[in-house]
Formats: structure tokens, C-alpha cells, sequence
């Protein structure tokens, strides 16, 4: 028998196929959802009886400009998590066209400050283009460093295709 986190049982999941809530039970080990369902394969160290609440899952923002809503990520987080999105991918070009590598960390940094998932995709072009004046240029030497974080998941939005250094493909 395998000890797990946690394990959380409901009359009242939604399942995503059939858009229906159903009777279900999670099994969670570090913050995952590794199995649902009756199960004699896992021992939890804590369990839930949520009879009646309803369980569903966060929604995931796959591509959001956080500059763009003039907030930080921990405070956009204040407004989007009650609303059911628990994950977003972001695209710090932006901030990267006026501060460089060290607005990238800033971002990632204030991040970490909230209950919100935030990964970031790193700015492909930086400037965006060879006639923009912004505040900093960007390389993927410059970008190499931000490999090693986990939360960084890969490469922005393409805008100048010719320009990516091959170290990219």
C-alpha cells in the first residue's frame, strides 16, 4: 500500500466529459491529482469528507500579458483566483522590451508571493523590432539563465521568426 498526502472524498466532482457531478474520490500527493476513484492501492495521511461541496477544476490562462492589466502577478492573483482561474502561462514581453532580464525576475519573483500557478514563456524578441528604441535588448545568452526555474516552461509568442537565434530549435 502506497501512503499518499491526501485524499478527498465528494458526492459531488464534476466530471469534464460528461459535464455531470458525480460521487468521486481524489487522491493527492505533492499538490497533484494522481488518482480518482475507490482505491485500496493508497493510504492517505490526511483525508477530507467534502459530502457535499462541490469540487472543479481551475481554469488555465494559457497566454496573458500581466503588464497589460497594470498589476503585478500578486495582484492580479487577488482578482483572477476567485473567479476559478488557478493557472496562467504569461508572456513578460513587455516588461522585458522596458527592464530587461532583471524585469523578467522581478515578475517570476512576485509570483512566488501568491497562491496563483504562474508560468512564464520567456520573450523571443526583445526588441520586437529592429526599429523599436525600448529599454533593453535581450539575447538568449541573456535568457539562459532563467532555464534553471522551474516556473519558466519555454519560448513566447514568435514576432520576429528571422531573428530567433538557432539555439532556440
Amino acid at each position: 500500500m502506497t501512503t499518499i498526502d491526501l485524499c478527498i472524498k465528494s458526492n459531488h466532482v464534476l466530471n469534464v466529459f460528461s459535464r455531470l457531478f458525480e460521487p468521486n474520490v481524489l487522491w493527492i500527493n505533492d499538490g497533484q491529482i494522481i488518482a480518482t476513484g475507490e482505491s485500496s492501492t493508497f493510504h492517505a495521511r490526511r483525508t477530507l469528507d467534502y459530502a457535499e461541496q462541490y469540487i472543479v477544476p481551475g481554469f488555465i490562462d494559457a497566454h496573458v500579458h500581466i503588464e497589460s492589466s497594470l498589476l503585478t502577478p500578486s495582484e492580479l492573483a487577488k482578482v483572477i483566483l476567485p473567479q476559478g482561474t488557478t493557472s496562467i502561462f504569461t508572456d513578460p514581453h513587455e516588461i522585458a522590451n522596458v527592464a530587461g532580464a532583471n524585469g523578467i525576475q522581478y515578475m517570476i519573483d512576485d509570483a512566488h508571493q501568491s497562491l496563483l500557478d504562474v508560468y512564464t514563456m520567456l520573450p523571443s524578441s526583445v526588441p520586437c523590432t529592429p526599429f523599436e528604441d525600448s529599454g533593453a535588448t535581450l539575447t538568449a545568452k541573456e535568457l539562459k539563465p532563467f532555464y534553471q526555474d522551474l516556473t519558466v516552461r519555454g519560448l513566447a509568442e514568435v514576432q520576429q521568426f528571422r531573428r530567433i537565434n538557432p539555439i532556440w530549435c
